[in-house]
């Protein structure tokens, strides 16, 4: 990859990280997006670099739950009714990942993206003349049981086989780290490997900024379809057709819609998320907390505390169940003694795209070599972000870091 041109289409966090990887191995880098960068469901998540979170998303027990999330919508996890009939082909194909042997190997193939995370992170921000927009002070998985503790263990004992650090806090330890924790928070789980990049628009721009400092263009077109000769790959927008050596989609859930004309298959599937951002509540805390029986987490952005979660299967076109927002205040509140959120909070909902293994989609076509994707990171965006685009623009120039294999679409 050099000295050659490559379009990247969708401008999302793990886009921008790609046209930038694309430029430092000496590619003219041309990012297409309709809508303002970093604007889609990069806007809204929690900013945090999350290592630790090497679970499928689907699993046994939450297959076993689907009846309690059909009919409870303040549930941690909820599917709406309405969208089940498109949602059954997705499940189905998620049943087909709850053996013991499949989820262990999907989470091996997590784990080896968000071991390297962080060093992605740290690497391509100081590309940028940014180290200090990451944050290394881990994450706290937070309890309120006493009971619950042995459940901590089991999860820093399975973090330790994936080479992931974690360290088991009491009482005393968690409040000398988080003062502002109320009487309710018990214990919890110190995730040493996570880190955090505060607010995800402000890191978009920086990374948006540099890639225009190194000399990428920014066309505001919506793609249409793509296609690959023997010489040249091609792109049409809504506006014209446009030719360079090479195409990487990281265009979401829109990734499908370009894909599937060439014969992919692309199982994705809208896993909705919810923020609640509570001006004034940002100095809490020093680092992100998971809230463990609560299913979300809190991450201080400045003056801002924001608290994302929860996970809503409907369709992308559903109107927003503001409630679920609205429902991280009061979760965020039992943990805590002086807690009083403004009336005045920003809420938001996202759509993260999601396969039904839990694993990205990172690859290239193998009748169109020309053509390359990532995409498909439901929760785990940012995390993934910065390492998805080494192994792509790695795995286009013939030399991926570590073995694609898992995340190519050939597995569907």
């Amino acid at each position: 990859m050099t000295d050659s041109s490559t379009f990247v289409v969708g401008a999302g966090i793990v886009g921008l990280a790609t046209a930038i990887e694309a430029q430092r191995r000496g590619d003219r880098v041309t990012l297409f997006d309709e809508a303002d960068p970093g604007m889609g469901c990069s806007f809204g998540n929690a900013g945090i670099i999350a290592a630790s979170e090497i679970f499928p998303l689907i699993t046994p027990g939450r297959i076993a739950s689907l009846p309690r999330m059909l009919m409870a919508r303040d549930a941690p996890a909820v599917v709406r009714a309405s969208s089940l009939p498109h949602l059954l082909p997705w499940m189905a194909r998620a049943a087909t990942t709850l053996s013991a042997g499949r989820q262990d190997r999907n989470t091996g193939a997590i784990a080896a993206l968000n071991n390297r995370s962080v060093a992605a992170w740290r690497d391509l921000l100081g590309h940028c003349g940014r180290p200090d927009r990451l944050r290394e002070k881990g994450m706290i998985r937070l309890i309120r049981d006493p009971r619950d503790r042995a459940e901590l263990e089991d999860v820093g004992a399975r973090l330790a086989r994936h080479g992931l650090p974690s360290r088991l806090l009491g009482r005393e330890e968690l409040l000398a780290l988080e003062p502002a924790l109320g009487k309710a928070a018990v214990g919890g789980l110190l995730h040493e490997s996570d880190a955090d990049i505060g607010e995800p628009l402000a890191l978009s721009r920086t990374l948006l900024a540099h890639f225009h400092a190194a000399g990428g263009t920014l066309i505001r077109q919506r793609a249409m379809a793509i296609g690959s000769g023997e010489t040249f790959a091609e792109l049409i927008t809504d506006a014209r057709s446009h030719s360079a050596d090479r195409i990487m989609i990281t265009a979401g859930l829109a990734s499908d819609a370009l894909l599937r004309p060439l014969g992919a298959t692309v199982p994705l599937q809208a896993e909705r998320g919810y923020h609640l951002a509570l001006p004034g509540l940002g100095r809490l805390l020093d680092r992100p907390v998971t809230f463990q029986r609560e299913s979300c987490v809190a991450t201080p952005m400045g003056d801002t505390l924001r608290l994302a979660g929860t996970v809503e299967f409907a369709d992308v076109g559903a109107r927003p169940d503001w409630r679920r927002a609205h429902s991280l205040a009061a979760y965020a509140g039992r943990y805590f003694d002086d807690f009083h959120p403004a009336p005045d909070a920003e809420v938001w909902m996202g759509s993260r795209p999601s396969l039904p293994d839990s694993l990205p989609a990172i690859g290239r076509l193998a009748a169109m070599p020309r053509i390359g994707y990532a995409f498909g990171h439901q929760h785990l965006g940012i995390t993934q972000a910065a390492v998805s685009a080494k192994l792509l623009c790695g795995i286009m120039a013939d030399d991926a870091p570590f073995d694609p294999a898992p995340y190519d679409l050939a597995r569907f």
